[in-house]
């Protein structure tokens, strides 16, 4: 129920109207009555666990009722779109805009939509987290249905949920399942069964989904803790928001097209007869999980019987709809809100065989929850014991312009000077979030800055027409002369760009890079593009330039993470493309396959084979390194150990494999980040190791001399002859449960310095931190203005030479508009002087 909202309230600021007169009409709706909008995502579930018949629940979530829903506003409010937007007409066109949003979701969740190949997140997460397969393997589900609400609750801000009011059109609702069961068993709706509704249902569950909701927002993210041990690496990382194949943000670009048909319906009409049977597929999907229909009944019983000890209300209107939401609470309310906390511990999280706590915990968070009750009660605010506050302020300090711009997401710093000025360097900053006008979602977009007058950017240009969406054109960004000219060129790639010899509503995430050959002008178009050739490979999600196989000359290599094989392009096995410097003198568009002298594969599904890449110039010779953090020992291994393998590559492009390190520690996924300084030491991280020490996802960093690697082996056998790096010691904690380290990821992302020093992130937890290593121990960088949730430090690196100057992101900066929730996500980015 939240994460459909969450979802829907994203999709706001990515809307995309194909025609005049749907931007005219729908421009705005769904922020103008987002009463509506909330009220109507979460909808499709109501009936699953209210009513008498779990059908009417499958019935209401796909496209036939949706079109009977046009046919019904067209007859019934044919003047809705010149209504004043708080009438009953718009009011019930929104709410189907949060039906609609909630239908994709559902189809990108589970894997279900026929355009994405039947991808979907539930399988991804099943894959790597849980090594099973299917859009209902139980344990995924688990994890993303009932997971994924505490998850939003952990990483996103929920201050604007729920709306004080919900506005749920009752009757026109049950008029809708009246018109459908009229056309059943009829050469619309041949052999159908098509059950109708109660008013009654209706409003029992939208109190009770309302109250469920707000229950989830204000305690969401403390029982995350308790729960997070038992969902994945991959999920609780960043996956739940980003992930390119049914994150939130996937899911919000999706919504925008999907929306966009439905204002076709409600304008137009809907499909003929003919196009409607087309798609009056029968659904036969499972019921749904029990803990939501266990859950959903204990608070409906608790909401309906609690009298005036609820602060919860439902009013019924004029027009045969309702309006439901939550009044001034205050200490009167204690025990009704601290049943409310218990139901979430009891009849959700912990129901039948999918319990996510056990007694013990569930006792223990109940008694947390009860406290926290007490506290918002009382007025007190909380904070974390001896927090500092400020910190160093940033020389150069650059943010995004859009709400959900994500800013900075990638970065490139140029390896020499701009100008006669030796601290001048050109940066490269891509914006994954950024959208054209006119309506085109998360194109993305990539801008060239000069460290010394960063006034005038340059702008380049994406190689795809006005009409992409989704594609995150800047997710990867290097700046290095390619071509071997003198002259600094760019490459930017779109990791989410969808081949068009694929149907598919936003794109198949093949992939490309756009190359840019030096001098960069402002507003260049690509000089060629590299076409990913493996549907959902996600070609371009790293990018490394440099001598591969020790020939002097410059080589580029691509990977595509995702890239599966033969028929299974959903193995996720993984590719990696080198392309030699003969290409570049005479370079063209390509497909990636067409034009490598080389390509790596995975040996394992699931593996995410090239997820990091970097290539050593080192005492052992030139090795090139690639991360498949989503490595499993076998089939047993519930979470991935992760994998790091070197390969020398030589002058003919043929190459063997050095040495090979897998991971020890459960979820550990090593693979995901490190860094060599060309010296013969290598620094691995396993961002999701877990230390009794520091907490649950603390990570942690090695030191290794890998001159002496060879063959395989594991981390665990050769970690006693490094330096074992942690998060700074510290007794503060956040949670009386966990320390304060706890899910940052220490070594999320790392570089070395020309001097030895040693860069590390961990974005993670409450904001994001940055620290240096060096001989004398590690440092944290206090950075100043940084709020929860901004993720500082998903990428850092060194600016110029030695380690004076570092540049940081932080791609989801609210810049303090945390009281003004419309607007977030912004990005920012950072060069510090040390």
């Amino acid at each position: 129920m939240v994460t459909h909202n969450v979802i829907a309230r994203r999709a706001t600021e990515f809307e995309r109207w194909s025609t005049e007169d749907r931007a005219a009409a729908f421009e705005g709706l769904s922020k103008d009555r987002v009463d509506a909008l909330q009220g109507g995502s979460p909808f499709p579930d109501y009936l699953y666990a209210c009513g008498d018949d779990h059908n009417a629940g499958e019935l209401d979530h796909w496209e036939p009722f949706q079109q009977m829903a046009a046919r019904y506003i067209r007859e019934t409010y044919p003047d809705w779109a010149d209504q004043d937007r708080s009438e009953p007409g718009p009011g019930l066109v929104a709410f189907f805009n949060g039906v609609v949003s909630h239908y994709i979701a559902d189809e990108n969740w589970h894997g279900l939509c026929d355009g994405c190949d039947n991808k979907g997140f539930i399988k991804e997460i099943g894959y790597t987290d849980f090594t099973c397969q299917g859009d209902l393997c139980w344990n995924a589900h688990h994890a993303t249905d009932t997971g994924g609400e505490f998850i939003a609750a952990a990483q996103t801000d929920l201050s604007w949920f729920p709306k004080t009011d919900w506005y749920m059109p009752t009757q026109d609702l049950v008029n809708i399942f009246d018109m459908m069961n009229a056309t059943c068993d009829t050469a619309l709706h041949p052999a159908a069964y098509c059950p109708t509704t109660k008013a009654l249902y209706i409003n029992e569950c939208s109190i009770a989904f309302y109250a469920g909701s707000w229950a989830i927002g204000k305690f969401g993210n403390i029982i995350y803790p308790f729960i997070a041990p038992r969902l994945g690496e991959y999920m609780t990382g960043a996956a739940y928001v980003d992930s390119e194949i049914g994150g939130v943000d996937d899911n919000a670009a999706w919504t925008a097209f999907m929306q966009d048909r439905w204002a076709s319906w409600v304008l137009d009409g809907p499909p003929t007869d003919d196009e409607l049977t087309a798609m009056l597929k029968r659904r036969e999907e499972d019921p749904p999980l029990e803990n939501k229909r266990v859950w959903v009944n204990a608070v409906k019983e608790l909401v309906l019987e609690a009298g005036d000890s609820s602060p919860f209300y439902m009013n019924e209107l004029n027009t045969g709809a309702v309006s439901v939401g939550v009044g001034d609470i205050g200490i009167e309310h204690a025990g009704f809100l601290k049943k409310l906390a218990s139901t979430l511990v009891r009849q959700y999280i912990s129901v039948g065989d999918m319990r996510l706590l056990g007694a013990a915990e569930m006792d223990e968070l109940e008694i947390k929850l009860h406290d926290h009750v007490d506290t918002l009660l009382g007025g007190k605010i909380v904070k974390d014991e001896d927090e500092e506050e400020g910190g160093a302020e940033a020389a150069i300090f650059l943010s995004g312009e859009q709400s959900h711009e994500q800013f900075g997401r990638s970065f490139a710093v140029s390896p020499g000077v701009a100008s006669s000025d030796e601290n001048c360097n050109l940066i490269l900053i891509g914006s994954t979030g950024s959208s054209k006008p006119g309506g085109h979602p998360q194109a993305g977009s990539a801008k060239v800055y000069n460290t010394c007058d960063t006034s005038a950017p340059i702008e380049l240009l994406a190689a795809t027409s006005d009409d992409v969406v989704y594609e995150r054109f800047g997710a990867t960004t290097v700046l290095e002369d390619v071509n071997a000219d003198g002259e600094l060129d760019a490459v930017v790639c779109a990791p989410s760009w969808g081949g068009e010899n694929v149907e598919a509503v936003v794109g198949n995430y093949t992939g490309r890079c756009d190359f840019f050959y030096g001098p960069l002008v402002h507003e260049a178009s690509p000089t060629f593009s590299i076409y990913g050739d493996v549907e959902w490979g996600l070609f371009g999600k790293k990018v490394k330039v440099g001598d591969v196989n020790g020939d002097g000359k410059v080589d580029v290599v691509v990977s595509a993470p995702q890239a599966g094989v033969d028929d299974d392009a959903y193995s996720n096995t993984g590719n990696v493309y080198i392309f030699d410097s003969a290409f570049f003198a005479n370079a063209k568009d390509v497909l990636a396959g067409d034009a490598s002298s080389l390509v790596l594969s995975g040996d394992d599904v699931r593996m995410h084979f090239g997820e990091e890449i970097d290539v050593d110039v080192g005492g052992e010779g030139v090795l090139l390194i690639v991360g498949s953090p989503y490595h499993h020992l076998d089939m047993e291994d519930k979470f991935a150990v992760g994998k790091i393998e070197a390969f020398a590559v030589k002058n003919d492009y043929t190459y063997e494999m050095k040495w090979r390190m897998i991971g020890c520690s459960h979820a550990s996924v090593l693979g995901g980040s490190f860094a060599h300084n060309g010296e013969g030491t290598i620094a691995v991280a396993e961002i999701g190791f877990n230390s009794s020490k520091f907490g649950l996802r603390s990570g942690r960093v090695l030191l290794l001399g890998s001159e002496e690697f060879s063959g395989e082996f594991r981390v665990c056998d050769v970690e006693g002859g490094g330096v074992v790096i942690e998060p700074k010691e510290s007794e503060k904690r956040i949670r009386d449960k966990l320390k304060l380290w706890s899910e940052v990821r220490f070594g999320s992302d790392m570089a070395w310095s020309t001097d030895g020093k040693l860069l590390i992130t961990a974005p993670g937890g409450k904001s994001g931190h940055v620290f240096v290593y060096e001989d004398s121990g590690l440092v944290e960088i206090e950075v100043e203005g940084v709020e929860e949730g901004d993720r500082l430090g998903e990428m850092a690196a060194w600016v110029g030479e030695g380690s004076s100057r570092m540049a940081v992101n932080s791609p989801r900066d609210s810049l303090g508009s945390k009281n003004r929730p419309d607007e977030e996500e912004y990005g920012s980015f950072r060069v510090m002087t040390l």
